[in-house]
């Protein structure tokens, strides 16, 4: 049986030693990993054995080969910038790998998390210990480790092991300022070699305040420092909630090390929001013809977060799109970036963008063990679906389906059947096999994670309905009898009521399906235009049963005209264009049928001649209109998951209504928090943000990091002594277009009374 021998995010040069030890041993070791993609934060779960790793300055990771798809990863630690940032990573270790392993600790060298204390010097013993407890009294040993003289290995070792301590150094503000104390100290320090100096910078990032930011940004401006120090100097300011690190960070995008520029520009992107983009948007478009591609899909990344740009800008992105030199994984995050701006887009730069897309040249072959390329695909077959090319989307999703043999083979398979049906309705040929297939195929998919669970019954939700609709149009081409146009129209109205189920705003609450406001716009949209339909039909079984007035049939027409005219506004806002010009056409048709219907100078029997063509034509209509597959759904977790603490630490009470925290009348009132984030939703514009509610009172903090735990600290307005408030704490997860409240806390706080 297995040995498991785990290790956090944080220990990144720990586990990545482990496994160069065992692959030095041509030991096959299988590893299980958590993780996140840091660009876009999507979740991660890997498992696979290490072929390969790096361990060289800031450079830490093992190369990960995924069962089931043959894909190659990166797995780095939490605060990784390319490919995957672990949250824990556990080693199956056979039992002849223990033992080979367990010799090498046994002649003296360092295995890290097998380490047999007795054979090893008193500081080996402590250091080992304090990794394996973590309290704040470890903490202390390792910083006494530290600055005593001792072997390279072990100062070494000691600074990487720091920063497994983040939530212990955070959870006191004493231990956070005397820890970031110490680690700046030691960095005057010239005892050091260059990996040393990397990790101490990097805790940095973890403990940091303001005390912290000049000499972090002397790093990354400073030209003769090793580039590999200014690369995590670029990223512990891409952590730590300063407002005076962007220019720090801007002044890195124009550092020759591309490391060191990726670093600054992703920790750039998570501060800019559309009030930044006169500013910032030339810069990035002048990176998107850099010669580095990891810096030009940064720069994609970056512009992901505005929701529309200069007309220049999309055609930088569209030419990455379009170039034969880019790597599919550029041409992925150039995607998600039109893909945030295409709604506001002109018409004639989403024409290009088709243009674009429907002549991608698709040479991937060689560049298939490589995850970004999967994202890239995954990111493209959106942007195909945004914009309605159904045959790209078919043949990308069908590329991705080839990629693995797990869930996600039969998961993509069936998005692209989806996509080749809507590709049979609008040239007229039998969509229903296909609906059919993609749905059987869905329902086939047999897996445990949690997550895809949902992904897949939110797909099997969406493609029932879609086949049953156009089950329904079918139907009514050759259905005139009144009795059975009625039954008709209550199986339309079923069906419009799974569209209704995902278009209605659901409780901001974490464990609730939600998706980005512009697919529930759709989704709403969609569930109008069903109950046209419905309504339709039932106009048709009125008018043909002829017991109906004159002024019934009006009223039925009349109120399908408002609705379709509001149907078409609400689309016009919107990408979806075999909607829109569904909904336009038959407004204009059932207008027109109107005006007839009205005229009182033609006798009643000339005037219901008219709704035989009308009726003729939307049938045509709802018969050759495509209903394009929303693009993208959020984890069922909503756009994130996180935890909030807060942290009483030297405050007297309990913080209960009954106990309240008790704050001293001559000193500033002040709470801190610890929020924890677990894991945020595709798409580059998701962001963090705390906010504090007290006495009428509302503050708000952005958390720039997309990982760990982060401290932040509210000042609260002037309290009384005469009754308890209660402080109110909300981490919520926002886009550009909706928000979600993730955890909350609160707490209750009072002002000592000054005779006490």
């Amino acid at each position: 049986m297995p040995f498991d021998v785990t290790f956090s995010g944080e220990e990144s040069a720990r586990f990545t030693r482990l496994g160069l030890i065992c692959l030095n041993d041509n030991e096959q070791v299988t590893v299980r990993v958590s993780g996140r993609e840091p660009l876009t934060s999507r979740p991660v779960r890997i498992t696979g054995q290490v072929v390969g790793g790096t361990l060289d300055g800031y450079l830490r990771y093992l190369v990960i080969r995924e069962e089931n798809s043959n894909v190659e990863y990166w797995i780095a630690g939490s605060n990784a910038t390319r490919s995957v940032a672990v949250l824990d990573i556990t080693f199956a270790l056979e039992n002849s790998t223990r033992e080979l392993l367990l010799n090498r600790v046994h002649r003296n060298e360092y295995v890290p998390g097998l380490m047999n204390t007795a054979d090893h010097s008193s500081e080996w013993e402590v250091f080992e210990k304090c990794m394996a407890s973590r309290t704040d009294t470890d903490l202390g040993h390792l910083l006494d480790l530290l600055e005593n003289p001792a072997s390279h290995t072990l100062h070494r070792e000691v600074a990487l092991g720091i920063r497994a301590f983040a939530r212990v150094a955070q959870s006191k503000r004493s231990l956070q300022r005397q820890t970031e104390r110490r680690l700046l100290q030691a960095l005057g320090l010239d005892r050091y070699d260059d990996d040393t100096r990397i990790a101490i910078v990097e805790n940095l990032g973890y403990v940091g305040s303001s005390s912290s930011l000049c000499l972090l940004g002397n790093l990354v401006e400073k030209q003769d420092e090793v580039d590999h120090v200014r690369w995590a100097a670029a990223t512990a300011l891409g952590r730590l909630n300063l407002s005076g690190s962007v220019p720090f960070l801007i002044s890195g995008i124009a550092s020759t090390h591309a490391w060191t520029r990726a670093a600054a520009l992703l920790g750039l992107s998570r501060r800019i929001d559309e009030r930044d983009r006169p500013e910032v948007e030339p810069m990035l478009a002048g990176l998107l013809t850099a010669d580095d591609q990891t810096v030009r899909r940064y720069a994609c990344l970056a512009i992901s977060r505005f929701s529309s740009v200069q007309d220049d800008t999309s055609s930088l992105l569209l030419d990455i799109i379009e170039s034969l030199e880019t790597t599919v994984a550029l041409k992925g995050y150039a995607a998600l970036a039109m893909s945030s701006v295409i709604s506001s887009c002109s018409e004639r730069r989403r024409q290009r963008c088709e243009t674009v897309l429907s002549g991608l040249v698709l040479s991937i072959r060689a560049e298939l063990s490589e995850p970004e390329t999967v994202w890239g695909l995954e990111f493209l077959a959106e942007l195909s679906t945004l914009v309605e090319l159904h045959e790209v989307a078919e043949e990308l999703y069908s590329e991705l389906t080839e990629l693995f043999d797990d869930w996600r083979g039969g998961y993509y398979d069936a998005l692209s059947l989806y996509e080749r049906g809507e590709s049979e309705v609008q040239i007229g040929g039998d969509e229903l096999p296909y609906y059919r297939s993609a749905l059987e195929t869905l329902r086939a998919i047999e897996t445990n994670d949690s997550q895809a669970k949902q992904a897949v019954l939110f797909r099997i939700d969406i493609v029932e309905a879609r086949l049953g609709l156009q089950e329904a149009i079918r139907d009514w081409q050759n259905t005139f009898d009144p009795g059975q146009l009625l039954l008709l129209e209550r199986h339309v109205r079923g069906l419009a009521a799974v569209f209704a189920r995902y278009s209605s705003t659901p409780s901001p609450h974490q464990g609730v399906k939600r998706l980005s406001e512009r697919e529930r716009d759709y989704l709403v949209g969609t569930k109008r235009l069903v109950e046209v339909l419905a309504g339709t039909i039932a106009l048709e079984a009125t008018w043909r049963r002829g017991t109906a007035n004159e002024t019934e049939i009006r009223a039925l027409l009349r109120n399908l005209t408002d609705v379709l005219r509001v149907v078409a506004e609400q689309f016009r806002g919107q990408l979806a264009r075999g909607p829109l010009a569904l909904a336009s056409d038959a407004y204009r048709e059932a207008e027109e049928t109107l005006g007839l219907l009205e005229n009182a100078t033609l006798a009643w029997t000339d005037r219901e001649r008219g709704l035989a063509p009308l009726t003729s034509e939307l049938r045509r209509l709802f018969g050759t209109s495509t209903w394009p597959m929303p693009a993208r759904a959020c984890p069922i977790s909503g756009l994130g998951r996180g935890d909030l603490t807060v942290l009483a630490e030297d405050i007297p009470g309990a913080g209960t209504v009954q106990n309240p925290y008790m704050f001293p009348s001559d000193a500033p009132a002040v709470v801190n928090l610890i929020a924890d984030i677990h894991e945020m939703a595709p798409g580059g514009a998701t962001r963090a943000r705390l906010e504090c509610e007290v006495a009428g009172s509302r503050q708000a903090q952005t958390i720039h990091a997309v990982e760990g735990p982060v401290r932040c600290d509210f000042v609260l307005p002037r309290l009384t002594p005469l009754s308890s408030a209660v402080c109110k704490f909300e981490l919520i997860f926002e886009a550009r277009d909706c928000t979600q409240v993730s955890a909350r806390e609160e707490v209750y706080v009072r002002r000592q009374n000054d005779s006490s």
